[in-house]
């Protein structure tokens, strides 16, 4: 079986870290594939606002998806410094 690991959390001492630590060990002894994605490692962001898109005018409501849309169309994404790996 192939496992993606999705790993949120700042401290890779925590419980989450812990769980992470022992689930993948647990993976490999049973023989399964595995990849982690560590999202802070990514610098990923799960706060969303104005700042985050140069071309929106704050006069004007914010639609998010649709300035996501643009901004990741136009290479100026500002929620990850690189595209996931694995996707």
């Amino acid at each position: 079986m192939k496992v993606l690991w999705l790993f949120a959390h700042p401290d890779r001492r925590s419980l989450n870290g812990a769980l992470k630590t022992d689930g993948l060990r647990t993976l490999e002894a049973h023989g399964h594939q595995h990849q982690v994605s560590d999202l802070y490692a990514m610098k990923w962001n799960p706060v969303v606002d104005a700042a985050d898109y140069a071309d929106h005018d704050p006069a004007d409501r914010l639609h998010v998806g649709a300035a996501s849309e643009r901004a990741y169309n136009g290479g100026a994404w500002a929620h990850y410094t690189a595209p996931p790996r694995h996707l």
